[in-house]
């Protein structure tokens, strides 16, 4: 995506670090593709995830570019947690600023915090 305008978002899975969902909604973003990103994960970030030497993958790193779908984000991450029936938080975070999505109905607060981050960005 060089050449283009982008935002960074951090998403994590739960409370603290876990492993098997943070993976599992890696796998399913990747298969999403969604459009103008680029997902990475991240290891080890966290001081409780540094004490595991197998380099536990504790986040997920979307760098999208500007006008990227915030609606698109959302659903996906929405079917994700229907389809393999988590219940842990999900929280988002960018330039500062962050949203915990704890069940279907903060769909909107997610979309709106999106949408905010990309007009920032394009505004900036």
């Amino acid at each position: 995506m060089s050449g283009t305008a982008s935002v960074q978002v951090r998403v994590r899975v739960g409370k603290a670090a876990n492993y098997d969902e943070t993976l599992d909604l890696l796998d399913w973003l990747t298969e999403a593709r969604l459009r103008n990103s680029e997902i990475r994960a991240v290891e080890g970030s966290t001081s409780e995830s540094r004490k595991n030497t197998q380099g536990v993958i504790d986040l997920i790193d979307l760098v999208l570019s500007s006008g990227f779908s915030a609606a698109s984000l959302w659903v996906s991450i929405a079917a994700w947690r229907r389809a393999s029936g988590s219940a842990s938080e999900i929280r988002l975070e960018s330039q500062g600023n962050s949203v915990t999505i704890t069940d279907a109905s903060d769909g909107e607060a997610a979309i709106r915090f999106l949408e905010e981050i990309n007009r920032s960005d394009e505004q900036g």
